[in-house]
């Protein structure tokens, strides 16, 4: 496991469960642009957050939801927070609208934060930033929204 937590730069507690797992390695090969340590996050702990936090049969789960959902991701078409609502469609097998997960541009999220502190003045910053991911998760990393709220709140 030291030499596979190594090679893919991941976590003793992801390595120890991918070790001879064909598909982690296969899907590092495959999407070069993701990091492994997404990948491994992806296989492992997000099944796992899914079946706690949702009570959905992970079961349903099938190697190619994960292929078509880390091809999505390496293709910039969603962001790596849609990842778990992605994996929950496919285990209610409801059908995937792309446009449902497709990202924002910053310069939007921008004009909206401005648009925010406008309407609602006066609120802490993280009053505004769970306005904020309430409509962009799944959608933006939360850490670009921070990031760009924090050159207006001070």
């Amino acid at each position: 496991t030291e030499e596979f937590e190594g090679k893919y730069k991941i976590a003793k507690e992801l390595a120890k469960e991918l070790v001879g797992n064909e598909l982690f390695e296969e899907l590092v090969k495959k999407y070069n642009k993701l990091e492994p340590q997404l990948i491994a996050h992806a296989l492992i702990n997000i099944p796992k957050e899914i079946k706690t936090r949702f009570k959905e049969d992970i079961s349903k789960i099938e190697n190619k939801h994960f292929d078509e959902i880390l091809d999505y991701l390496n293709k910039g078409i969603i962001a790596k927070e849609a990842i778990i609502d992605l994996l929950i469609k496919k285990i209610r097998n409801e059908k995937i609208k792309l446009e449902e997960f497709a990202g924002v541009s910053l310069k939007e999220i921008e004009a909206d934060i401005k648009k925010l502190l406008n309407e609602k003045k006066g609120l802490n910053i993280g009053a505004y930033m769970g306005v904020l991911m309430g409509k962009y998760r799944g959608k933006v990393d939360g850490k670009k929204i921070m990031e760009l709220l924090r050159k207006y709140v001070k």
